[in-house]
């Protein structure tokens, strides 16, 4: 078949071809726009299990191709891209990729194509890189361009790369084949919760995750990642779910790969721990979860410390105030900080204070025998019902009302 065979055939879903070799000419399928799937099978050695890897994708063979992603094509093999080949195409996931075969990539080759990282170990010529993280090239190339990106480009010192690069303002790091690349560890805020992120990219790597007070990592102990990335921990996750402190300082990673024989160990660097160790007295549960600490203590007017202790930066905002005290009732709020950015906030919860004044008294006990018996509005605030709810039955009833009567004596 020649060039542009299917080009602008939009009613074109899947390809179902027999070549033997493993090609698509250019403009192939330009501009078919609901093309999902390319299947190529050997015409000299058909199979049902399993199709051949495309050797070659000519000059905007699948621009345009917009229903279709990356993952749908087997490029494991791939030698040639040529100019806009793929432009159009989705990338469906952020994963690490290598591109061992490939020998020579054209202007525009990679289109839209964006991976955590990319690595092409036998590349000759180059001249343009996908949108990633890192790009990876392990062999010493005749000829490199690309345009300006925020890529990290890495390759062999003194190369053509090295040049460009330098000559261009690019990011450049030295790449010697036989050491793994690494990004560092980094703590990574997304809303309530962050992680933490070691990626070795080059090899395939096994990673290991420790923990430990001392700075020297003598009282290392082993932990498990409960991500699916095993380069990935989230404390929260690993020392929050019997709702206890976290009592770990620091963090780091060891990733282990295998080459040509040789056991490649590097350890990350120290990464210390952004969250305030919060510890609930006996009477409090804290729910690291949902963001709750619900407390059965009754002196906690003025003062945090029979709720919890803390070692770390937190700010409180209290749930009523006046100009002479601030009252730590139900609807208090803990921020724990990660320098001005708040890492996690909990809301503070006391069974019985119903009006988050900071006492269990006449009030709480006027408030809730109107709600048990049914004669008033549900409560507008998640807050005052979890400190009415104080047997956890999901409702307010005599059970309840009966409770805060007793801590309001109690008091």
């Amino acid at each position: 078949m020649g060039k542009g065979v299917f080009e602008n055939d939009t009613a074109l879903v899947r390809a179902y071809l027999m070549f033997e070799k493993a090609e698509l000419p250019d403009y192939f399928f330009k501009n078919c726009s609901d093309l999902k799937w390319v299947l190529i099978d050997d015409v000299r050695n058909p199979s049902s299990e399993d199709y051949a890897d495309i050797k070659s994708v000519g000059e905007e063979a699948l621009y345009g191709c917009t229903a279709m992603s990356f993952e749908k094509l087997k490029l494991i093999d791939i030698e040639y891209i040529g100019k806009n080949a793929f432009v159009g195409l989705k990338t469906a996931s952020s994963e690490n990729i290598s591109l061992p075969n490939l020998k020579f990539a054209d202007e525009g080759a990679f289109g839209n194509m964006s991976y955590d990282s990319v690595t092409f170990e036998n590349a000759e010529i180059i001249k343009d890189i996908p949108d990633c993280n890192y790009v990876v090239i392990g062999s010493d190339i005749k000829e490199f361009s690309c345009d300006e990106t925020d890529t990290i480009i890495c390759a062999y010192e003194d190369s053509v790369v090295d040049e460009f690069c330098t000559a261009n303002g690019l990011n450049f790091k030295k790449y010697d084949g036989k050491e793994n690349i690494f990004l560092d560890v980094d703590p990574v805020l997304t809303g309530y919760d962050y992680y933490l992120d070691f990626d070795a990219i080059g090899f395939d790597c096994t990673y290991e995750w420790y923990a430990c007070n001392n700075p020297d990592r003598s009282d290392a102990v082993l932990i498990e990642t409960t991500l699916e990335d095993p380069q990935k921990i989230d404390p929260i996750a690993l020392f929050f779910d019997d709702y206890k402190e976290n009592k770990y300082t620091y963090f780091y990673c060891v990733a282990t790969s295998t080459e040509n024989g040789n056991v490649l160990k590097i350890q990350s660097q120290l990464c210390k721990n952004i969250f305030a160790t919060l510890k609930g007295t006996d009477d409090t549960f804290i729910d690291f979860w949902e963001g709750d600490i619900f407390t059965h203590s009754l002196d906690n007017i003025n003062t945090l410390d029979n709720i919890f202790t803390v070692d770390g930066d937190i700010r409180v905002t209290p749930s009523y105030s006046t100009d002479t005290e601030a009252c730590y009732g139900s609807g208090t709020i803990v921020e724990i900080m990660n320098g001005e950015d708040v890492a996690l906030t909990q809301t503070i919860v006391v069974y019985g204070d119903i009006n988050g004044d900071g006492v269990v008294d006449v009030l709480d006990v006027s408030r809730i025998e109107k709600e048990s018996s049914g004669n008033s509005e549900e409560f507008s605030e998640y807050v005052f019902q979890a400190a009415a709810d104080i047997d956890g039955s999901g409702k307010i009833d005599a059970v309840d009302y009966q409770s805060v009567v007793n801590k309001a004596l109690a008091s």
